[in-house]
């Protein structure tokens, strides 16, 4: 296992300046080549989704300032419904909890990208979100949590609620201790 990193390690200038939206508009690519953030070992999918896109997001340095990023094994995993149910994000988080209640709303926005067509003919995301298991925070093993997609996992609840079309199983890359 290499040494322990945490998000702190990578706001250094000369990787945040590699961040989408930083200003150095990098290519993903490139960004994940950088060696702090290759030595993670991470999936690119969730690099782009947690460190490339939100590196510097302020929730994210909050609730997960003391994960060992080098302790998470990442897995594409297929988790059943009732899994994503009563799932939450972060504690300094509230906006997924608003999220259900306006599912219509959030997946009308994104009708660009193909997202109501992807939740009318298979019932679930086009882009798996990212969770992570409370084991890796000194928590509950086997717990998740949502790390990044709490728009996505809070469209899945609603719908659910609503009795529209869902599949029985969702796409996920799972964080899990090493």
């Amino acid at each position: 296992m290499s040494s322990p990193t945490f998000l702190r390690d990578l706001q250094q200038p000369h990787i945040v300046r590699e961040v989408a939206g930083a200003g150095g508009w990098t290519s993903l690519e490139k960004f994940a080549a950088l060696p702090e953030v290759a030595a993670l070992g991470w999936p690119l999918e969730v690099v782009q989704q947690w460190l490339y896109d939100h590196l510097e997001w302020g929730e994210f340095l909050r609730d997960y300032a003391a994960l060992d990023l080098s302790a998470v094994v990442w897995t594409r995993e297929y988790l059943p419904l009732r899994e994503f149910l009563p799932m939450t994000s972060g504690p300094t988080d509230d906006y997924m909890a608003t999220v259900p209640d306006m599912h219509e709303h959030w997946t009308h926005t994104r009708r660009f990208i193909g997202v109501p067509a992807a939740w009318e003919d298979t019932g679930t995301w086009l882009v798996p979100p990212l969770l992570l298991d409370l084991g890796c925070l000194g928590g509950s093993a086997g717990v998740l949590q949502v790390v990044e997609g709490r728009t996505r996992v809070g469209i899945l609840q609603g719908r659910t609620r609503d009795g529209l079309n869902v599949a029985g199983h969702h796409a996920a890359w799972v964080g899990r201790p090493c």
